[in-house]
């Protein structure tokens, strides 16, 4: 669609907001009125928002994005662009949008300790942050997160400031972890805190539906005592929620700790075992530790050994992404031809299913050129 210009509309605007160095981001239809639905930007400095956000007694609602970033184009063009969403937001916030790489958006970006796009920031109307929260969400989820900026029960730093001074009650610790891991402190402060929670659980209390919950969720660590207590009284977990999901926390907590150790020697191991005790492995799970396999480990046996989860998994699904996954493993287990064969099964696949393969059309054609010797070393292009 071309861009339409409207210079006249273009100049009121500027002169009705020169004052006070403000504009509104709005989209325009094709009469040149500014269309009201979906959210309404500020434009200009974040120390001139603090200052609009005082006068006028409003709670700040930042965008904090990249150009780059997927997920953050795909919430302004299909959820910020809502009239619900524009209803709320447009109602209790001053919103404003900042270029995490760009600009104020370095500093910002260092101070309130954001690590992945899109992050929403929230701030009262004397500036003080309030929460964030990271993700994609769809409409009426998104309203939710606004409307949680304003509840000491779930914004992120009213819970941390309880939970600093020393309020350990469960509900406050559940909502914390829950807040953090939205927020993505998730990695570098859950810990402590899930420890806090749990060590003060007795055996009956760590049973609970609740608790089973928490420990799927927030118990990621092998040394963590409540992950040992897990693994010495499994059969007492799996009378009461079944093999195939205590075997599945087990393996798979085990897995992303040994990956996020780059112990890809016990990877290997544990992935085995994992295969043999839990024979309904769901494909997505089985897609990321062959992906894992094909990039991590280099043992040429295991290797060899993981090519029979790729024909399990395409056999459960034969989509393209999953093909993709089987034919990099194959390349880099030394099984060149037979790369190659699933590597044009996953183009066809990708045509029917009209997704991009254009990764994979330039995986073959270095497959086809280079000697079966050095096939292990292809590497997905980026």
């Amino acid at each position: 669609m071309k861009k339409i210009h409207f210079i006249s509309l273009k100049i009121t605007i500027s002169l009705l907001f020169f004052a006070t160095n403000f504009s509104f981001s709005q989209t325009l239809n094709l009469t040149g009125i500014p269309n009201n639905e979906g959210i309404n930007f500020i434009s200009g400095k974040w120390a001139d928002v603090l200052v609009e956000a005082k006068l006028k007694h409003k709670y700040i609602f930042v965008d904090c994005y990249t150009d780059w970033c997927g997920p953050c184009k795909w919430m302004a063009k299909n959820i910020f662009t809502t009239g619900i969403v524009g209803e709320f937001y447009n109602e209790h916030f001053i919103n404003y949008k900042i270029d995490s790489e760009k600009g104020d958006g370095i500093e910002f970006t260092k101070k309130y300790k954001i690590s992945g796009w899109p992050s929403f920031v929230f701030f009262d109307s004397l500036g003080n942050i309030v929460h964030i929260y990271q993700s994609t969400r769809e409409a009426e989820e998104f309203i939710r997160v606004g409307k949680n900026a304003f509840n000491p029960d779930s914004a992120l730093y009213s819970l941390k400031k309880r939970y600093d001074d020393g309020d350990r009650n469960d509900t406050l610790i559940l909502n914390y972890m829950h807040a953090l891991k939205n927020a993505y402190w998730f990695v570098t402060k859950y810990q402590d805190v899930a420890h806090q929670y749990l060590k003060h659980q007795n055996k009956e209390q760590l049973l609970t539906k609740t608790n089973w919950e928490f420990i799927k969720e927030y118990c990621t660590d092998i040394t963590d005592p409540t992950f040992i207590y897990l693994i010495r009284d499994q059969d007492e977990f799996i009378t009461k929620y079944g093999k195939q999901e205590v075997y599945e926390k087990i393996f798979l907590t085990k897995l992303n700790y040994y990956s996020r150790n780059n112990d890809w020697v016990n990877y290997a191991l544990i992935s085995e075992g994992y295969f043999k005790l839990i024979p309904d492995i769901d494909a997505e799970t089985l897609n990321t530790i062959i992906w894992n396999f094909y990039e991590k480990v280099t043992d040429k046996l295991e290797l060899k050994r993981s090519e029979r989860w790729g024909k399990k998994l395409v056999a459960m699904s034969p989509s393209y992404t999953y093909l993709d996954t089987y034919a990099h493993l194959l390349s880099k287990a030394g099984d060149k031809s037979e790369a190659i064969t699933v590597a044009k099964q996953a183009i066809a696949a990708a045509k029917k299913d009209n997704e991009d393969y254009s990764t994979t059309q330039e995986f073959l054609k270095q497959l086809n050129k280079i000697p079966s010797s050095l096939a292990p070393s292809l590497k997905r292009p980026q």
